[in-house]
């Protein structure tokens, strides 16, 4: 259980000992200190998501025998087929859980069963449920699907990395780019991802990295580009079908792009790649969602809904439209019963939104109750001024006064948009306390932080960049700390 804090905690000495021997040697660069930064982000993903039980802080995992994203993992696992069936998780894409089956079995070389269930174990590849009722079996399965836990943390950095890379792309330097990259290193929750065994990881890894060779393509309109871009969007929808609304993103681009094309009549070229496009991005992104159509007739859209008596909605069929979308409670920020922490009578969308992307919607012990609380409060301090920074940066826009960082500014506004509509409008379809859960629009960190890295910059007020950056260390520190405890 340990092992990992231990390897964590040597590894950041070394690093911050490696740190401090580059300033004080003046040796540090651009370059140097966002590598340090990553690999500090990196360092806690792993300490986090190699430590994470399969059995909590999870989000729709279930179990073994049971139809959650460990049960659609195992059945692949055990019958190299795709489930017979879209009930409970097992309506979702399978990517995520096919990766999963395949690094299982991978795993199978190194993780062997004892003596004592070897035949069990044989059993359940011809198709038998022996497991149900074996302990002993059931710990060993246990064993081998938190192995998935490294593909987790994998797909976490990746993500991490990718973000370095757009920014990079998108000729983002200095106090912008350590403040981004900063952040998307230690915001919790893209931190919690690396132990999360559900789709969401994989999908947000595939996310933004469209996004990177969109931005890519937009620069340099190559096949090789549009393709990845083709790929990532379809590899994304195959792991998660929502992550297809990243294409109100590129879509805008390639249009663009193409008017250009237009105008300096070079188009052909880029209407044979928009062919390609098309040939790879529908077949693979719909190919699941097709199939469950025509098999269970499932709607293309379809998201798994427990209906109206479900008890999640107990707390929120009793409170009216203003209560949930145009409030904010903040004595629900200190009620007894609810407190710090998410749980399931929340009801308000903005103050689920701040719990959530804090600490997600679990739970934790007492130890942990100070680096929350500084979590929390400084977490609502960085929303206010993103509320802020976003005013401002339209208000720019429009007198026409953003020259500098034009195309990262409409990005990040456009994902700050993209986020909240999409977040209120699935609360208003799908009205249950689980629902309102940062996770779902995890990318508006990193849009959230560019905005407001984007708008001090436009200001250009060194005692306002420090004050921020001040923020945002504090805000690392403590989440870094509750990482280490939880």
């Amino acid at each position: 259980k340990y092992g990992f804090k231990i390897f964590g905690l040597i590894a950041l000495v070394i690093l911050i000992g490696f740190f401090i021997y580059y300033l004080v040697n003046k040796k540090l660069d651009q370059n140097k200190i966002i590598w340090f930064i990553l690999l500090f982000g990196i360092i806690i993903r792993i300490v986090y998501g190699l430590n994470n039980p399969i059995n909590s802080h999870q989000h729709d995992v279930g179990s073994a025998t049971g139809k959650g994203h460990y049960g659609y993992t195992l059945y692949i696992f055990r019958n190299y087929s795709l489930v017979p069936s879209n009930s409970s998780q097992f309506y979702q894409p399978p990517l995520n859980s096919i990766i999963q089956a395949i690094w299982m079995h991978i795993n199978t070389l190194f993780i062997r069963p004892d003596e004592a269930i070897v035949e069990q174990y044989n059993n359940i590849f011809n198709g038998e449920m022996t497991f149900a009722s074996s302990e002993q079996l059931i710990a060993h399965l246990n064993k081998l699907y938190s192995t998935n836990l490294i593909l987790s943390t994998y797909y976490s950095s990746i993500t991490l990395i990718a973000i370095y890379y757009i920014l990079k792309e998108l000729d983002v330097k200095e106090y912008i780019l350590y403040i981004v990259v900063g952040f998307s290193a230690i915001q919790p929750v893209m931190v919690m991802m690396s132990g999360t065994l559900n789709n969401d990881n994989l999908s947000f890894m595939f996310f933004f990295l469209a996004i990177l060779f969109a931005i890519k393509w937009y620069k340099n309109p190559t096949f090789i580009n549009i393709i990845l871009i083709a790929l990532f969007i379809g590899l994304g929808m195959v792991t998660k079908f929502s992550i297809g609304f990243v294409a109100l993103l590129i879509g805008p681009m390639m249009i663009i792009r193409l008017i250009k094309a237009v105008k300096e009549k070079q188009y052909t070229k880029m209407l044979i790649e928009f062919v390609v496009f098309a040939i790879i991005v529908f077949p693979l992104g719909l190919s699941y969602a097709i199939r469950n159509y025509l098999k269970f007739g499932q709607e293309l859209t379809y998201i798994l809904d427990f209906g109206e008596s479900s008890w999640l909605r107990d707390e929120i069929r009793t409170k009216n439209f203003y209560q949930r979308f145009l409030s904010f409670p903040f004595e629900d920020l200190i009620d007894e019963n609810r407190g710090i922490f998410h749980n399931y009578t929340e009801y308000n969308i903005w103050i689920d939104l701040l719990k959530t992307s804090t600490y997600e919607e679990f739970s934790y012990a007492s130890s942990t109750y100070v680096f929350a609380g500084s979590m929390l409060f400084i977490n609502m301090l960085i929303y206010l001024v993103g509320i802020a920074s976003f005013i401002y940066l339209v208000v720019q826009l429009i007198l026409k006064k953003v020259k500098e960082h034009f195309a990262f500014t409409l990005i990040s506004l456009f994902l700050v948009v993209l986020a909240i509509a999409s977040y209120v409008s699935l609360n208003i379809k799908m009205p249950y306390s689980c629902t309102s859960n940062f996770r779902y629009i995890a990318y508006l960190g990193f849009a959230g932080i560019s905005m407001i890295a984007l708008a001090f910059n436009h200001l250009n007020n060194k005692m306002t960049k420090f004050i921020f950056s001040l923020v945002v260390g504090f805000f690392g520190l403590f989440t870094t700390i509750f990482i280490f405890i939880v």
